[in-house]
This record gives C-alpha cells, sequence and structure tokens, in this order.
C-alpha cells in the first residue's frame, strides 16, 4: 500500500495546494517511549464501514484518518471485493485551483521567499518569549545544532518539527486509503464522483504577495498548534492510529476528534479573497457531498463512499447531515 513520500513540509504543503490550485539528532528518551508503545505493524484490517441503509440500498462510508502507523500494510481484499460490487464510489472532497502546472512552477520561487522571514529577522524575535521558549528544546530534539529553520516563518518551522515528529515516532501523515480505493474502483469499471472545492485564484502572485505580507497572528497560532501536537498530542495520535488499524471502533468513539490542521489551513487562507472564496466553496461542495449520497441511496444497491472519520463521528459531520434527513445509520460489526 506504501507508495511515495510526499515532499515534506506540512505548512508548506498546505500552501502550495492552495496557492497552486501547489540528519535528525539522537532520538530522546521520550522518543522512545513513543516508538515503544508503537506496536501496530504489517497487515491490519482497518475499521470497517459505517452503513446507510434506504430500504433495500445501502452506502457503505470508510472512514480515514492521518497519521498512521508506517509500518502498517491496509487488509483491503474486502474492500475490493465490496467496490466491485457496488454501482459508485463516492470519494473524499478534493481542492483544486485553476492555475496551470507550468504557471506553478514559474510561482515556486515566490513560494519559496513566502517561506523566509524577512532578512534579518528570526523566530527567536517574532514569537513570544513564552512560545519560543518551548520551541527550544523541540528545536534541538529534533534539529540538533542547525539554524536553518530558525529563519522561516513560524507555521513553516512548525511544520517541519511536525514532520521529524512523526518520523521518529514512526507514524505517517499521508492518506493511502483514497487512492487504494481509486484503483479497485477503476480496476472493476465501478465509476468514481468526488466532489471539488475549485478555487479560482485570478492573481496567483497576488496571493502569494499577500500571505507573505499578512499579520504573523494566524501563523504563530499555527505554529502553536502544531508544537502542542509534538509536546503533547503524539500518544493520542498513536493510540488513534492503531484504533484505526486494528478496526477498533469503540476506542475511535472514546478519543477526542482531531480538528488539527484547522488554525494551520486559517493562516494559509488568511488573504480575505482566498478566504472567502474557499469557505464558500467548501460549504457548497459539502452540500453536494450529502446530494450525491442521497442521489445514490436513490438510484444505487451499492455505493462505497470515503470520507474523513471526523466527517462520521462529528456532530456537524457528513453521516450526521444524513442522519438529519431520516437516514438509519449503523457502526461497523
Amino acid at each position: 500500500m506504501r507508495g511515495l513520500r510526499r515532499p515534506r513540509g506540512f505548512a508548506f504543503a498546505a500552501l502550495v495546494a492552495v496557492a497552486w490550485l501547489a540528519v535528525s539528532p539522537p532520538l530522546a528518551a521520550q522518543d522512545s517511549d513513543v516508538m515503544e508503545e508503537l506496536v501496530v505493524s504489517g497487515d491490519q484490517p482497518g475499521p470497517g464501514f459505517w452503513e446507510v441503509r434506504s430500504g433495500e440500498h445501502r452506502l457503505y462510508i470508510l472512514g480515514t484518518i492521518t497519521p498512521l502507523p508506517a509500518k502498517m500494510h491496509w487488509k483491503s481484499s474486502g474492500v475490493e471485493a465490496l467496490i466491485a460490487r457496488s454501482q459508485l464510489v463516492l470519494g473524499p472532497i478534493d481542492v483544486k485551483a485553476g492555475i496551470g502546472f507550468f504557471q506553478g512552477l514559474r510561482l515556486l520561487p515566490s513560494a519559496l521567499k513566502a517561506r523566509e522571514l524577512p532578512k534579518g529577522e528570526s523566530l527567536s524575535g517574532v514569537l513570544p518569549p513564552a512560545l519560543y521558549a518551548r520551541w527550544a528544546p523541540l528545536k534541538q530534539r529534533y534539529f540538533g545544532r542547525g539554524d536553518r529553520v530558525e529563519h522561516w516563518r513560524p507555521m513553516f518551522a512548525g511544520g517541519e518539527l511536525y514532520e521529524k515528529a512523526l518520523d521518529v515516532a514512526q507514524l505517517d501523515r499521508r492518506n493511502e486509503i483514497w487512492p487504494v480505493v481509486e484503483k479497485a474502483a477503476k480496476r472493476a469499471n465501478v465509476p468514481l464522483r468526488r466532489p471539488e472545492v475549485k478555487l479560482s485564484i485570478a492573481d496567483p502572485k497576488g496571493m502569494l504577495r499577500d500571505f507573505a505580507q499578512a499579520p504573523q497572528d494566524a501563523d504563530i497560532q499555527c505554529f502553536e498548534s502544531l508544537l502542542t501536537r509534538v509536546e503533547r498530542e503524539l500518544p493520542v495520535m498513536r493510540q488513534r492510529a492503531n484504533a484505526w488499524s486494528r478496526g477498533d471502533v469503540p476506542q475511535l468513539k472514546r478519543l477526542p476528534l482531531d480538528d488539527s490542521e484547522s488554525k494551520c489551513l486559517g493562516a494559509v487562507t488568511a488573504t480575505p479573497a482566498v478566504a472567502r472564496e474557499y469557505a464558500e466553496a467548501l460549504r457548497r461542495v459539502r452540500q453536494d457531498w450529502v446530494l450525491a449520497a442521497e442521489g445514490a441511496l436513490l438510484r444505487n444497491a451499492s455505493t462505497v463512499a470515503v470520507v474523513p472519520l471526523r466527517e462520521i463521528l462529528a456532530p456537524d459531520g457528513l453521516v450526521a447531515q444524513l442522519k438529519a434527513r431520516g437516514y438509519t445509520v449503523t457502526d461497523p460489526d
């Protein structure tokens, strides 16, 4: 199930998605504990399907999470068999922007420049003292004596720290569940539908310029949320990853919902034009997903859908919207 690694840098990848839609030190004792407790590896079944019923018609929903155990291999044969006898696969929401590939390549130098703090500035002068005091030992632990990230904007430095911490904890932020499902649907000639958020960025260079000049409050909030994840939330991420891998739905429901990227997304879409368009497009596409699910339940005996687990468990999630419309939802066995 494993494929190519994504480019490093969580926050930079988020910026590129919006704009183009574009040696670790020895382990500390805490890091060793994280690795010793991460026992899930090899073939694992995943959590099964939430089942939405309308008469004799069924919508089977698979919830995905990130990160997952880096050495886990998802046993997808049962999912592939269900897809082969279904009439539609409904994918997770996709975010795209109207920027061509070659235009995106020309923007890369500007995007990289947006990652840097103004010349002469560093995190020690940009961050509040208490926040920098939290950052300093984590920087030493995961980056050693290198000061490269000291001159990056806070969200980018935090994103690089987060990626390093996941590597040490043997967790992987890639979501490879959907690609497996997508390939299975194509092999079985089952139609695919994936609702899209389309952002039409008329002036991408201007957007990058506005992002580079945006106030640092949202940037610092993103940085602090990523530091908190590394400091305190790795054990919960590990528990959630293990529970998903083993198919332990009760444990998944007991653990707090993961809303880790919302503050960083807010920083990336901080420019007013992008924020407004993104919010409205996301509202429309969530509505489209619910309508597509209802249409599938009306027409198809069997439909398979893939959404983030949060959309299944949250009180305002997509599955909650289906329940509010009168559909019966059953948890996996």
